[in-house]
């Protein structure tokens, strides 16, 4: 009879070496670079805001429709295109006015106006016999924004660059190639709008007079922004490899 066995094996592997690569940080010059194109507004956006009230809503939405009219009336006077005034949706509030319960209708009204020498002009005659009875708004922009941003950008980023080789050098170094590259933002804005505190106008219907409250900010922190500009802003980060 042959007896049972067992025969057991081990297996001993050699203990393998882990090496640890160290990869050197990367070697970067990150900065910053800002830029304003300075330009001639070629169109103006006034917001008008037009209300009535009265004890029978059907008259205070007559009285309405009537300063709609008239403001239309001024628009194709100065030959605006029916295009470029949009009448806001109807807002009815009831209220108490003139010691008895009534209505007020408010509406807004948008006016593109792309002869800005007539500005003025067709600013002052819509807020005249009762057409308009508050500005809102007004902003003086470009219809050519695309390229004037396009323009900020392009001199951000060679400003950026001439930033970090000007510190590269300070330090004994060159910088290389771009490692990454980010707009912190692209934006626009008009001294005049600043001026007026964001553009809060209110209107004295009785005597035709525009009353303005506001103080002139300057648009950006930095901005050197003359009357009758707008400014275009871009500011771009870039990060460049340092040789």
């Amino acid at each position: 009879m042959v007896s049972g066995f067992s025969l057991s094996c081990s297996y001993f592997s050699p203990a393998v070496a882990q090496e640890t690569v160290m990869i050197p940080a990367q070697r970067l010059v990150t900065v910053t670079g800002e830029a304003d194109v300075k330009i001639v507004p070629d169109e103006a956006l006034l917001t008008l805001g037009l209300e009535t009230s009265d004890a029978d809503l059907a008259k205070a939405k007559l009285l309405n429709n009537e300063r709609i009219k008239g403001v239309k009336a001024i628009a194709a006077q100065f030959k605006i295109a029916p295009t470029d005034v949009k009448v806001d949706y109807i807002s009815i509030d009831p209220n108490y006015w003139r010691g008895k319960n009534a209505f007020t209708v408010r509406r807004t009204v948008t006016v593109t106006v792309k002869n800005v020498a007539q500005f003025e002009a067709i600013l002052t005659r819509m807020v005249q016999n009762n057409r308009a009875n508050s500005v809102q708004g007004v902003q003086f922009r470009t219809s050519q924004l695309r390229k004037y941003r396009d323009q900020a950008r392009e001199l951000a980023v060679h400003a950026a660059k001439e930033k970090a080789t000007a510190l590269a050098h300070a330090l004994g170094a060159e910088i290389g190639r771009p490692y990454s590259i980010r707009e912190e933002g692209a934006n626009w804005w008009s001294g005049y709008s600043s001026y007026w505190g964001g553009s809060n106008f209110s209107a004295n219907t009785s005597n035709s007079q525009v009353s303005v409250n506001g103080s002139y900010d300057g648009g950006s922190p930095n901005s050197t922004l003359t009357p009758g500009q707008i400014a275009v802003n871009a500011r771009i980060t870039v990060s460049f490899e340092l040789k």
